[in-house]
This record gives C-alpha cells, sequence and structure tokens, in this order.
C-alpha cells in the first residue's frame, strides 16, 4: 500500500504518517501474511493440529498444500510435538508451592 493511501485509511496527514515511519526506525513494515517460503501461522497450527491426529508428514502436507519435507524441517526446526498444540492449546504448567 502507498504512504498516501496509507495515511487516507488511517486520516492522518502525510506529513504525520511520515513522523510515524522515522519513529520506528525509518522503515515501513511489511504486515502482510509471508509468502512461499515460510510458513503462516495458520501453516503451523494446522500441523501442530495434524500432528496431534496422528497424521503422517505426507497428509499433513496434502493438507496445507506444502511438501513432506517442508512439514518435518519445520517439526525438526521448532520442535513441534504431539503433544504441542500451538498457540492455543497445551497444558498448563504446574504450580509450584504455594507462596507465603
Amino acid at each position: 500500500m502507498e504512504h498516501e493511501a496509507a495515511c487516507a485509511l488511517v486520516g492522518v496527514s502525510q506529513h504525520r504518517g511520515w513522523r510515524w515511519v522515522r519513529e520506528v526506525g525509518g522503515m515501513v513494515p511489511d504486515l502482510r501474511e509471508p509468502k512461499g517460503r515460510y510458513l503462516s501461522l495458520a501453516e503451523q497450527e494446522e500441523i501442530s493440529r495434524g500432528l496431534a491426529a496422528d497424521l503422517s508428514y505426507a497428509e499433513i502436507g496434502r493438507r496445507i498444500g506444502r511438501d513432506r519435507s517442508t512439514v518435518k524441517r519445520e517439526v525438526d526446526r521448532n520442535h513441534v510435538t504431539r503433544e504441542r498444540r500451538g498457540a492455543h492449546g497445551g497444558a498448563r504448567t504446574p504450580a509450584g508451592p504455594p507462596r507465603p
């Protein structure tokens, strides 16, 4: 999205928009979902769900439209286990001894 259009969308002047860019280090962040090389959060979640459902890497890959080797690398790289359930699940951390 062009700078002028982004400023108009949020209702600020172009000058104010450039000031915001300078305040965050001078780089306009790319907020789009990753494509191609990187797995999106939704794809990572789907891998986690597939592992929890005891699906093979090949079946998980077919469901998310990726090769099974991509799924295997994601599991190896990020230590995804069959017990892990992505960003919204998992067991609670056991409570330690009560505080005094």
